[in-house]
């Protein structure tokens, strides 16, 4: 969960000014390059690697914690919204026990 919580708060323009295409860049004509290639292109393939790269690892990170929340029945599809939406319920019911445990053993 680390890892989603970093990449939430990573900056994906933060010190390569070139991967952060306006708008205005992107409607002129391509450039082409002395050997033909289009810098645009690449760059374009690139920044589609990595949302690729990312939305794997934000997938990766749902499942992961949709194999922590129990459901009935267990292979029950469920929406990216309730995952987060049962986590929070399986958080705040996991505190109460905790809570009421902590009561129940000072008495």
């Amino acid at each position: 969960m680390f890892q989603l919580r970093d990449m939430l708060h990573r900056d994906p323009c933060n010190s390569d000014l070139d991967r952060c295409i306006t708008m205005k860049q992107k409607q002129k004509s391509p450039e082409i390059l002395r050997d033909g290639s289009r810098p645009r292109l690449v760059r374009r393939v690139s920044t589609n690697s990595r949302e690729r790269w990312r939305q794997q690892n934000v997938n990766g990170a749902f499942t992961e914690l949709r194999s922590l929340i129990p459901t009935h029945p267990p292979d029950r599809k469920l929406s990216k919204n309730e995952i987060l939406r049962l986590a929070l319920r399986y958080i705040s019911f996991l505190d109460q026990v905790l809570t009421d445990q902590v009561l129940t053993s000072r008495c």
